[in-house]
């Protein structure tokens, strides 16, 4: 994703259109050159330096960032407990052509073999267990996070606003794709791919298939117990309450969508999890239904 080819492929950003910054021991500009890191420094230092409670502020740190991204991007780490990003393996980027895609400053995943508790803990998080707090990266700083990604994140959630988004963001994962019921059928789906494959593996590198299918087994208990610390363990984080069981239906049955939070939700009766101390925000996507929705233990 970090080749103009890609993004060219799908955002219509070729290599004369990118700003594009990656950091792995240094940091330098992989398209844009020094231009790439004035326009970064520039926007950096306006949000370190204004009020992002203000309207007019948010909204033009908004046209310039994208929320979603650097949110997902904090909030994924943070679950898969990564050991080997902040001070490397970090790219950032944003779009110049007008009529393509991404033009606003974004964050990719590059590199997460460092997760679940497998290889070095070159960041120096607090722990490399399913039981690190979830929060745990707000507090990484200096060497850890040498370009200040965190300092950024944790600027921007004075916003309150975003700090509502961020939080609820989580539950949203939490609730799809960090949920078991979607993440351990991917990761056996991808097993699955492999495993016809380590007969021939172990011939031509060594090892045994046991061996193998003991690790595989290793990062699927740890997802498991990672997701059940984790939907626990973000009440502390953020001062929340429950968690409560939430269902959402639609009327008329079988009519139109409904926004909860960043979820655009289309079957129903729909179950989730969720917290109290925060606003669930619930808008219908379609004039001609109405939203039922009860929350309890």
């Amino acid at each position: 994703m970090n080749d103009h080819d890609f993004t060219k492929y799908y955002y219509d950003q070729d290599k004369f259109n990118l700003h594009y910054l990656m950091l792995w021991g240094g940091t330098w500009a992989e398209y844009g050159g020094q231009t790439a890191f004035n326009d970064w420094n520039m926007f950096y230092s306006y949000v370190m330096g204004h009020n992002m409670a203000d309207s007019a502020t948010w909204a033009y740190v908004e046209e310039r960032l994208d929320p979603a991204s650097i949110t997902d991007y904090m909030l994924i780490n943070s679950f898969v407990v990564c050991s080997d990003w902040l001070n490397w393996n970090v790219g950032w980027w944003r779009g110049l052509n007008p009529e393509g895609g991404h033009r606003r400053w974004g964050y990719i995943l590059w590199d997460e073999d460092a997760t679940f508790g497998h290889y070095y803990n070159y960041t120096g998080i607090p722990a490399q267990t399913p039981y690190v707090t979830p929060c745990f990266h707000e507090a990484l700083s200096g060497g850890s996070d040498p370009e200040g990604h965190i300092q950024l994140l944790n600027k921007l959630r004075t916003n309150p606003d975003f700090e509502q988004y961020y939080v609820t963001r989580y539950a949203d994962l939490l609730n799809t794709t960090l949920n078991l019921n979607y993440l351990l059928p991917l990761f056996d789906s991808l097993a699955g791919v492999i495993e016809p494959e380590m007969n021939r593996h172990v011939l031509r590198w060594g090892g045994n298939v046991d061996q193998w299918t003991g690790n595989v087994q290793r990062i699927r208990d740890f997802m498991t117990r990672r997701y059940n610390f984790v939907k626990e363990a973000i009440m502390e984080c953020y001062n929340l309450t429950g968690p409560y069981n939430l269902q959402v239906d639609v009327s008329p049955p079988g009519k139109g969508m409904v926004k909860l939070n960043s979820l655009d939700l289309k079957d129903f009766p729909w179950s989730g999890t969720y917290y109290g101390g925060l606003i669930q925000n619930f808008r219908p996507l379609s004039r001609t239904s109405t939203i039922n929705s009860t929350i309890g233990k």
